[in-house]
């Protein structure tokens, strides 16, 4: 996520909010680590399940199960 905030040009500090889309066991890891995901990336917000319309989406691969990331600033 840092990676893909540089490549938005984000500044630093700017707080974001964070969805993740993908299986149940990803989406369950997410909810049982949101607090350090948050702290990590500077999110106010994460939620699990459809991205909202509108943010910015990223694919990628978790262990070889696709994931995706939505990010809005906050």
């Amino acid at each position: 996520v840092n990676g893909w905030r540089s490549d938005l040009k984000l500044a630093y500090e700017q707080r974001i909010k964070l969805a993740l889309a993908g299986s149940p066991k990803i989406e369950a890891v997410a909810t049982k680590f949101a607090d350090f995901i948050a702290k990590e990336t500077l999110a106010l917000e994460i939620k699990t399940g459809a991205i909202p319309a509108g943010w910015q989406t990223l694919e990628d691969k978790i262990d070889e199960e696709k994931i995706v990331l939505g990010m809005q600033n906050a």
